[in-house]
């Protein structure tokens, strides 16, 4: 059987995986007990997307081999994968009750984790997370620890803890400087506080987008950045490139058009939230804003229009601003 295996691997390296596959099912057709046999078929059905054959060929390894670990958390992985959460977990915390503290243990309660947070299970996987976290020290590659760490930092997140999550975040970035959703997440935090520091998320944010210039959440969230410190045209700028890589996003149209408007260039401000209104009837801020602007430019005609459309169609959005607004038109 072992000349079958090497042949597989072989194809493996190749890139051959149907031919690896057909190898390793020779490999164990001459010895069904054959364990590395049974786990590389797995993994080369994983590779090729064949997820049922995978879990098949897993759960005959582990009929016989019931303490690999490999196998144990290959298929949490699998499970993960194709949807089955609850497998999932289920597999982890089986691997997990099986191993010392080790590296491979800290990884295997950050993939557990990762299952109790898509599952909404916030509490259970902040607990998990937080093991994997207070054992890091056994992972060797900064990269991966700084994944462990950003992991406990989302789910501290979910959980409201907010001001942990910063720290998270922070610590994330002191092991790895390039890791743009630390320095998304962390920015995002940030922006949300009563005193926002505009520049320091400008900062934390500028070195992601030299690095990744088409990254959306990195523009999108540096157009917010320079909005609230009302530099507009930087905030223009960013929104325009997070809109490039995401053309049908309407948050950053909005965005776009409010920018416009707080720098007082009516005339773009009117064509985006033209384009707003054709592609939703209800989005009533557009409304409003065009009424505001109709105003500016002394078309007191148009502005009642918009502003009565509005009123009608949505009287309890910002119902007094509105109001007033009409109030001044019709004197």
């Amino acid at each position: 059987e072992s000349s079958r295996y090497n042949l597989g691997l072989t194809y493996i390296k190749l890139q051959r995986e149907r031919e690896a596959i057909e190898a390793f099912k020779q490999a164990i057709k001459i010895n069904p007990a054959y364990e590395k046999g049974w786990i590389e078929l797995a993994r080369a059905y994983n590779r090729a997307g064949n997820y049922s054959e995978s879990i098949d060929a897993y759960n005959k390894l582990l009929e016989m081999y019931p303490d690999n670990l490999n196998g144990l958390q290959e298929l949490g992985t699998v499970y993960f994968t194709i949807g089955e959460n609850e497998k999932s977990e289920e597999q982890y915390k089986i691997a997990m009750s099986k191993m010392n503290k080790s590296s491979e243990l800290t990884l295997t309660k950050y993939n557990l984790s990762t299952v109790l947070l898509d599952e909404g299970k916030y509490e259970e996987a902040l607990k998990v997370a937080w093991q994997a976290y207070d054992e890091k020290e056994f992972v060797k590659s900064k990269d991966i620890k700084a994944n462990v760490v950003y992991n406990y930092a989302l789910i501290l997140e979910k959980n409201k803890k907010l001001d942990n999550a910063k720290d998270g975040y922070r610590e994330v970035l002191t092991l790895n400087p390039n890791h743009t959703k630390a320095r998304v997440n962390l920015s995002t935090l940030l922006m949300a506080e009563e005193n926002c520091d505009e520049d320091q998320v400008i900062q934390l944010l500028l070195p992601a987008a030299q690095s990744e210039k088409n990254n959306f959440e990195v523009n999108n969230n540096l157009g917010t950045a320079f909005l609230m410190k009302a530099d507009y045209e930087k905030a223009i700028l960013y929104y325009s490139n997070a809109l490039a890589s995401r053309p049908g996003d309407f948050d950053v149209k909005n965005n776009i058009a409010r920018a416009y408007l707080q720098k007082e260039d009516y005339e773009n401000a009117h064509n985006v939230y033209q384009e707003l209104l054709q592609a939703d009837s209800k989005n009533w801020e557009a409304y409003l804003s065009l009424g505001k602007i109709y105003m500016k430019l002394g078309d007191e005609q148009s502005a009642l229009k918009m502003l009565m459309t509005l009123q009608k169609a949505n009287p309890e959005y910002k119902a007094s601003e509105v109001q007033s607004l009409i109030n001044v038109i019709t004197g």
